[in-house]
């Protein structure tokens, strides 16, 4: 179950957490947390790529101004679409084509128990010089329906009709995370790993990650003989066409 409606509790105040001596969190009650996913390091097995996806998938809508896309997480003011398409033009790579999706989530912990939520997504670029492009922060809340009825497109190695929704709340990718609560790692890099080994891997911790379904859809295609040179083609086509042309309904 999603705990969106729990995230009341961060703003009164009754977060907790409870950790080992080795500083590593036993139990902590919704934190919110950064993750970072590279579109380059999304391994092709998994069938789908969220770093690309999402990306390409709310472009349109942001342009349209059907869509806020705010200056950061706290939604003090919105970027307009033509703030975004002068940011578009001093970055290396178009919008949709920029490697880096930051996603928002809260975690929990609690009873050996982990779950989880987004809260929204924050996009990046970088200029030829190196600097960093803001382009800004999408709220979950605005893309929800969308993300729950649009199919993420997958390779050969995904499965039909996984929307995008459930491609993020699946897990399978791969993604850093790069701040929990109010530690960002500088002091000690090696939480970033611990914390993530206890949410994904621990036996200790349970945990109900989306079940992709694996069902996939094939689509062939038979080249004309003309197109081609391959003999066992030529003989398929043609008694494909006959029983075809045998057999009109009109």
């Amino acid at each position: 179950m999603r705990f969106y409606k729990s995230i009341i509790l961060l703003i009164l105040g009754l977060s907790a957490c409870v950790s080992t001596q080795s500083g590593m969190p036993i139990n902590y009650d919704f934190t919110p947390v950064l993750i970072h996913l590279d579109s380059e390091k999304q391994n092709d097995s998994i069938g789908f790529n969220l770093a690309t996806a999402i990306p390409e998938l709310l472009y349109p809508r942001i342009l349209t101004g059907n869509l806020a896309i705010w200056t950061d997480s706290k939604k003090r003011s919105v970027q307009g679409p033509q703030r975004i398409i002068v940011l578009e033009k001093i970055a290396t790579r178009p919008f949709v084509r920029n490697k880096d999706l930051f996603v928002h989530q809260y975690w929990q912990v609690f009873k050996r128990r982990f779950d989880s939520g987004v809260q929204g997504f924050t996009f990046t670029g970088e200029t030829a010089y190196g600097s960093h492009i803001n382009y800004g922060y999408i709220d979950a809340p605005d893309v929800i329906s969308l993300l729950k009825r649009e199919y993420i497109p997958n390779n050969m190695n995904g499965s039909s009709k996984i929307t995008c929704w459930e491609a993020l709340h699946s897990m399978k990718y791969d993604f850093n995370l790069v701040q929990f609560g109010k530690n960002n790692f500088k002091s000690n890099a090696k939480a970033s790993s611990m914390i993530k080994y206890q949410v994904m891997y621990d036996p200790k911790i349970r945990r109900e990650f989306e079940e992709l379904n694996t069902d996939k859809y094939i689509t062939y295609s038979i080249t004309a003989p003309d197109r081609t040179t391959n003999t066992e083609n030529e003989q398929v086509f043609k008694t494909l066409s006959y029983y075809i042309n045998q057999n009109r309904l009109f």
